[in-house]
């Protein structure tokens, strides 16, 4: 079936609430893996998601169709996730073996691939003591890969403040790596 967001989201507020699993199915994914990444929590993210999809639903009358609705899920995701923060005033702790995912490497000896696991460790631990507001974007810049104008969409902040808070979070991360693992390659 064709999916036609903004025909499903008008056909789910004229009362067919079904089709709303259509839009849970295709977002749910991408969705949690954000919020695990923010989290670094499987039971956490899995809760953070439910929460998520229950204000899309909730609030699906404001979401602009013409624009699309991933980035207006990701920024409920976000929300979802800093309201959580705040509310529980959690301080998250890194678990290095949540990072394993990242480590699908080319490396072909042990050597290397120990060597990058390290310099991998290092980064994220150090994404992950930044302030919410600079780890939040390295993620969905380095990690999600969203482009500079969906990571202003999610956060819904302005284009300019989104790379003003990416060179400031990059040049934080520099100052915290480079006593231990020397210089980084493309943070300059």
């Amino acid at each position: 079936m064709d999916f036609n967001e903004k025909e499903i989201v008008e056909s789910i507020l004229s009362g067919d609430i079904e089709l709303f699993s259509m839009i849970v199915d295709k977002f749910k994914d991408p969705i949690f893996v954000f919020l695990y990444r923010l989290s670094l929590n499987e039971a956490l993210a899995e809760e953070l998601l439910q929460q998520t999809f229950l204000k899309v639903y909730k609030y699906l009358e404001s979401a602009d169709t013409e624009k699309g609705l991933k980035n207006w899920i990701y920024m409920i995701a976000r929300n979802t996730f800093i309201d959580y923060i705040k509310k529980e005033n959690r301080i998250k702790s890194v678990s290095m073996e949540d990072f394993q995912f990242f480590l699908a490497s080319k490396s072909s000896t042990p050597e290397t691939q120990a060597i990058k696991k390290s310099q991998i460790d290092e980064v994220m631990e150090a994404i992950y003591s930044l302030p919410i507001k600079y780890s939040e974007i390295m993620i969905l810049r380095y990690v999600e890969e969203k482009t500079y104008e969906e990571i202003a969409e999610i956060l819904g902040i302005p284009l300019g403040t989104v790379k003003i808070r990416l060179h400031r979070a990059k040049e934080k991360l520099r100052d915290m790596l480079l006593s231990t693992i020397g210089e980084i390659d493309g943070l300059s």
